[in-house]
């Protein structure tokens, strides 16, 4: 992770929906403290149940939760692309003060940037500002939505139609159709074995959706793959309108994701 010695311009910020809700005054007191961050693939930003001090406003690029269970098994319990932040939601959270570890491993998924808060000064702004409490409803009422709609993903979806869902959702995010992933990544987020990813992959080469390469594979077919996905490939339309939209109401429609 490397820092970035950039101000966080009013431009910066737009590109993450959250802070690109919010009133010049509001943003403009939270960027106070903040600082920009690159996003390097595969940097582990926070352990599962570590503590964070910092609130993380991806404004490219894509992070991911992975929480491993007692038994050593693993799946993508959270994803925040520029629509969300990763801390906000937990600061909000009066009515259990406690502090309280991350629910699982975040990790960088896909380069790019993030706008970082501290959390003192991000609770100490959201304390005093119905505003940003407001937004934050909003992108906790996103984060509810998306839960309700996927949380059967991984036991009534077909393991070949949720890898061609994920493989889309990546495509999304990215900035191109080479797409940085490997076997074993897309079987921990998923919560399935490598062998059966291996399978599908071969599946989906054989079929000219994509071709396989070291670290990473290129989607050939965007639309074919998206076509195959499980029923979840209809959060992808939400979340691009929700990007087109540019920013976060209460009556904004809700959109979905793992």
């Amino acid at each position: 992770m490397t820092l970035q010695q950039v101000k966080v311009t009013r431009d910066i910020a737009f590109k993450n929906l959250v802070l690109g809700s919010l009133s010049d005054i509001t943003r403009n007191q939270l960027l106070r403290e903040a600082k920009c961050i690159e996003l390097r693939k595969g940097t582990i930003l926070l352990e599962q149940g570590q503590v964070s001090n910092s609130v993380y406003f991806p404004t490219s690029g894509l992070l991911i939760g992975i929480h491993e269970a007692h038994d050593g098994t693993s799946i993508g319990n959270t994803v925040r692309g520029r629509e969300g932040a990763v801390g906000a939601i937990p600061t909000a959270r009066t009515l259990h003060p406690k502090r309280t570890g991350a629910m699982g491993r975040l990790v960088v998924q896909l380069p790019g940037e993030a706008i970082v808060v501290g959390k003192s000064h991000f609770a100490k702004i959201l304390n005093d500002s119905f505003e940003l409490l407001r937004v934050t409803l909003a992108h906790a009422a996103n984060v509810i939505k998306w839960h309700e709609e996927t949380q059967n993903c991984s036991r009534h979806h077909r393991i070949e139609n949720r890898i061609a869902y994920w493989l889309s959702l990546l495509f999304f995010y990215g900035s191109d159709d080479s797409i940085p992933t490997t076997h074993a990544s897309i079987a921990e987020v998923l919560g399935v074995r490598r062998e059966s990813v291996s399978m599908a992959l071969r599946k989906f080469e054989e079929r000219e959706f994509i071709k396989m390469e070291r670290s990473k594979l290129q989607l050939l077919s965007p639309e074919l793959m998206r076509n195959y996905s499980c029923e979840c490939e209809t959060t992808i339309s939400d979340l691009a309108a929700l990007h087109a939209a540019g920013q976060l109401t209460l009556d904004t429609k809700l959109t979905g994701s793992y």
